[in-house]
């Protein structure tokens, strides 16, 4: 039932949708000009977060978009990531283990859609394999003695990304305990394509859980980055997300989230007015900041941070 049900039988069906996607590509284009612009004093350093910045209107995909994948390439075969250099291999499932779909369903995940790669992670860790963004004021030195905490992690593909890039020196792979199995043998599974000096943790853990988010905070903050790929995309996850990003960012803490506008607009307007209201501060990155590779116009990177009172 539900999405599960929804999806083709055949991959057939799926390539007509990417014939068809591709042939109305020029009608897709037009949307830009309605699309939020900034000044360009501001280019720089991104659009300011703000709930009007995520509209409705349909954004381009781009040739590579996971969303044109046949039935076994998308969901089924290990996934094969190579940028900049590097190159990951990820282990994909329709749920990631027997117990994760009983166990999403009563979380803020609720679909069970975490264990397989999706383009905003795609998106966000191929910008963080070149090197973690310069608008986010982070280089591969400057964060070489922090820690990385990534959020919701699914295949590992953001988290093992940032251990990838030698940008700190510990990355931390969260999820529900019923996905930790897969995180465990993706990040075993690259193991030796990690940097020596970089040492990669695996945690359960439930947004929900205060007290384990607690723990992880005094077990491996504090967090010189938070990230996360496609975690705004139902309403329900808008506030356990935050709950978390409220527990283990400190006034020197980075957040990047990576989101998808084909997904849930509703959510990341959502989230841009409510984290505000918890303290937040951001701006949605340019889109010259990501990886030419694994570019898309309908992912969003978010960058949060505290916001700064004077004094």
């Amino acid at each position: 039932s539900g999405w599960l049900s929804a999806l083709p039988a055949r991959n057939d069906s799926w390539s007509r949708q990417r014939q068809e996607s591709r042939g109305s590509r020029s009608s897709c284009l037009s949307t830009a000009s309605r699309r939020p612009t900034m000044p360009d004093d501001d280019a720089a350093r991104g659009q300011p977060l703000e709930p009007s910045a995520f509209t409705d209107a349909p954004a381009e995909l781009p040739d590579w978009s996971r969303t044109f994948c046949g039935y076994n390439e998308r969901f089924v075969a290990p996934f094969s990531f190579a940028v900049a250099g590097h190159r990951l291999s990820l282990t994909q499932s329709f749920v990631a283990s027997p117990a994760h779909q009983a166990e999403a369903r009563s979380s803020a995940d609720g679909l069970a859609t975490g264990s397989t790669v999706w383009d905003a992670g795609a998106v966000l860790g191929a910008m963080l394999l070149r090197q973690p963004p310069p608008a986010v004021g982070l280089s591969a030195c400057g964060g070489c003695d922090g820690a990385c905490l990534d959020l919701g992690s699914g295949t590992g593909i953001v988290g093992l990304a940032a251990a990838a890039s030698g940008a700190f020196a510990r990355v931390v792979l969260t999820d529900l305990p019923s996905v930790v199995s897969l995180l465990e043998a993706n990040a075993a599974r690259n193991a030796a394509r990690l940097p020596a000096s970089v040492r990669v943790s695996v945690e359960a853990v439930r947004w929900e859980d205060a007290g384990a988010t607690r723990r992880l905070l005094e077990r491996y903050g504090p967090f010189r980055l938070v990230v996360g790929g496609d975690l705004l995309y139902r309403p329900p996850t808008v506030q356990p997300l935050l709950g978390v990003l409220d527990a283990v960012c400190g006034a020197e803490t980075h957040v990047l989230l990576a989101a998808s506008l084909q997904h849930s607009p509703e959510t990341m307007r959502l989230f841009a007015e409510a984290a505000r209201g918890r303290g937040f501060e951001g701006r949605i990155l340019p889109a010259g900041e990501q990886h030419p590779s694994y570019a898309s116009e309908e992912v969003r990177i978010l960058h949060l941070s505290r916001r700064q009172h004077p004094r």
